[in-house]
């Protein structure tokens, strides 16, 4: 999240150095890198709303004392996250049916092989596909979504739902399954239009 006003940010800081603690150690304790602990004191960026928690917990104090007046422009940006979420989901449900509907089409047709413009249809399609669900992928990741279940409760406005990813791998494993499905279409894809003739 970008942060509007330095407020949290001073407010971390100054529990931080209350409690004699390095940002290293204050990182290691929400789970997050020295460098976000930075930027969340200079401003930079907002936590989000379970780093909150986090932080209030370490520093034995209530995320209302910690954010303040602030709170409302954190809600807010989650709020916008969750706004944009929502259309990625329709942009992902419009991109697949214009996918089949583009096969169904093209399967009717009869085209030279190979069908070069065919093959950049599908690429710019897959490339909308990846673009979506990438975006998507950050959504979760900035918000610590890695089920299902935590996302639908997100979209349904908990926002306290996230639960710290364990790995990278689990962490990008949106991003990471659906660019290796992307990869094998493009391929079948590819290999039949030019098998197909």
């Amino acid at each position: 999240m970008t942060a509007g006003n330095t407020g949290i940010g001073a407010g971390i800081r100054e529990q931080r150095e209350r409690l004699g603690m390095s940002q290293e150690a204050l990182a290691r304790a929400c789970m997050v890198s020295r460098q976000t602990i930075s930027n969340w004191e200079t401003g930079k960026t907002l936590p989000d709303i379970q780093s909150l928690i986090y932080l209030a917990e370490t520093f034995g104090i209530s995320v209302d004392g910690l954010v303040g007046g602030a709170g409302h422009e954190i809600v807010r940006s989650v709020s916008a996250d969750r706004r944009e979420l929502v259309l990625l989901n329709y942009a992902l449900i419009f991109l697949l049916l214009i996918s089949g509907a583009f096969r169904m089409v093209m399967d009717e047709v009869e085209r030279p092989v190979p069908d070069v413009p065919a093959v950049i249809s599908y690429l710019i399609i897959l490339a909308g596909l990846v673009a979506v669900v990438v975006r998507m992928g950050i959504i979760y990741r900035k918000h610590q979504l890695s089920t299902n279940q935590q996302i639908a409760d997100y979209l349904m406005g908990d926002i306290e739902c996230g639960a710290k990813p364990r790995s990278v791998i689990q962490s990008h494993r949106t991003e990471l399954t659906v660019l290796f499905v992307a990869i094998a279409c493009l391929m079948v894809g590819v290999l039949f239009e030019l098998v197909s003739g």
